[in-house]
């Protein structure tokens, strides 16, 4: 008899939605029954195809629109009893819950119902963001303790360096947390490089910087257009092309027209062919505050790209500093620079890190790889 496993997530957008996906797609459906329960304000376009591909066809799932990102006691409540309810009529085996109010409002729920085996990934804990002892992040710590000592029977987290952040912020026994990395498929489609250069009439001959983001205070673009700023003024050679929106778009778009920049940094957009623009990169920019283990870098190293990215947890682990790429101290921009500079000056090390990135991707982060570790923590 397959046993019976409840995913629970507020938001099923962009990383944290991505491996929800993941998980929905590839999980072995003859050897466990799939629950989705999930919130309704942040949903992306491959967990909306999921919803559509497997709703009915061995997956439920079961839409919460009150368990939503923001604190609001009245709707955190009643996002709290109708996960409760759901969970005391499936009668699963196993609780997964992601990232923070899911992680929160999910594992109570299953408390309260008595599941034997609660799980969390929190991708990313979000006292990463905060560099000081302030009152929020002493109350999201305290929280957290609690929740790893009477609700959860391991953390599963996404790097070596989140775990580490785990332990030092003393959020529970060693134990009780593992780490499973992110993983994709190892199929890279690439599309036509010559396409997405042409859109924004970037030069065939050109050096290309990207990334691929969301548009928001994590990420960091206002460093991303700094470093442009820096390596436009030293030659012409210099594009940048950042995918993805958010709510920080339009400030980053004036910032842009204000430094002069409007032909050779471009926005675009939300877009579904991820590697098709990876396929235009020469080396990917990642500018992020912190992270938990970015999909973004993975993808970036299998399709052979060379990564620039700040030293922070996640990317750290990701980056293999001085092989796959370089790191470099959030800020301090000028080094940024220097590395991209380096690697458009040798086009031998270019390829050299680029092959060894892709290598690096089969070696730890392939989709089977995460799988297989999460299907025998559920058994």
């Amino acid at each position: 008899m397959p046993r019976k496993v409840v995913l629970v997530a507020e938001t099923v957008m962009d990383g944290v939605g991505k491996h929800v996906v993941d998980i929905i797609e590839h999980l072995n459906k003859s050897e466990f029954d799939l629950h989705v329960i999930h919130g309704t304000t942040r949903m992306d376009y491959r967990f909306e195809a999921a919803l559509e591909k497997w709703s009915g066809n061995g997956v439920a799932f079961y839409s919460v629109s009150s368990l939503q990102r923001e604190i609001r006691p009245a709707s955190d409540w009643k996002a709290f009893r109708q996960i409760t309810g759901l969970i005391q009529a499936i009668e699963p085996d196993v609780v997964h819950c992601h990232s923070s109010k899911a992680g929160v409002i999910g594992r109570l729920a299953a408390k309260r119902c008595g599941v034997s085996k609660i799980y969390y990934t929190p991708h990313a804990y979000s006292m990463q963001s905060q560099e000081r002892q302030t009152v929020k992040r002493l109350i999201y710590q305290w929280i957290e303790r609690i929740l790893a000592k009477t609700a959860t029977t391991m953390t599963f987290n996404v790097s070596e360096g989140e775990r580490a952040f785990a332990l030092e912020m003393k959020l529970g026994d060693p134990q009780h947390f593992k780490v499973i990395y992110n993983g994709i498929d190892r199929q890279f489609c690439p599309g036509k490089k010559a396409g997405y250069r042409s859109a924004f009439d970037i030069p065939e001959n050109a050096f290309v910087i990207g990334c691929v983001s969301r548009l928001y205070y994590q990420k960091n673009p206002l460093e991303f257009l700094e470093i442009a700023e820096k390596l436009c003024t030293v030659s012409e050679s210099f594009y940048f092309i950042w995918v993805g929106t958010g709510e920080m778009a339009e400030i980053v778009q004036s910032r842009t027209s204000d430094a002069g920049l409007n032909n050779h940094v471009f926005f675009a957009g939300h877009q579904t062919d991820v590697d098709g623009y990876l396929a235009s990169f020469d080396v990917f920019l990642s500018t992020a505050r912190y992270e938990g283990l970015p999909y973004t870098l993975v993808e970036a190293m299998r399709a052979g790209l060379p990564v620039v990215a700040t030293d922070v947890i996640g990317n750290n682990e990701v980056v293999a500093d001085g092989v796959t790429g370089f790191l470099y101290e959030p800020g301090v921009v000028s080094d940024a620079a220097l590395h991209i500079a380096k690697l458009f000056e040798d086009s031998a090390l270019r390829e050299k890190q680029g092959n060894a990135a892709e290598q690096r991707f089969v070696m730890y982060f392939t989709i089977d790889r995460m799988i297989e570790s999460i299907e025998s923590m559920y058994r």
